[in-house]
């Protein structure tokens, strides 16, 4: 498997992971419009960007490990902070 072929599987396999994480987490559709494996020497891991589809505004970042697939250091704007609020979550409390 070449380097391109593999790091395209990883990241494909990351934006998957963050569509669904985000889905049952906050109950939103979402858009990936950018991602970038991080060197291995670094992390194992996937950077994506993205935003709340229909509305390019409430835009996020999120890291997924591509060994756990679990997803960490998600950031939003404050547009997708207030439509998560309306929605009855706080992003900012892990418990919920």
């Amino acid at each position: 498997m070449t380097a391109d072929l593999e790091s395209e599987e990883l990241q494909t396999q990351a934006e998957e992971t963050a569509k669904q994480s985000l889905k049952e987490k906050y109950d939103i559709e979402v858009e990936i419009t950018k991602s970038r494996v991080l060197p291995e020497h670094i992390a194992n891991e996937v950077r994506l960007e993205g935003h709340v589809q229909g509305d390019d505004k409430q835009f996020f970042n999120i890291t997924v490990n591509y060994e756990t697939n679990e997803t960490s250091n998600f950031s939003m704007s404050p547009e997708l902070v207030e439509h998560l609020r309306e929605k009855g979550y706080e992003p900012f409390d892990s418990k919920k």
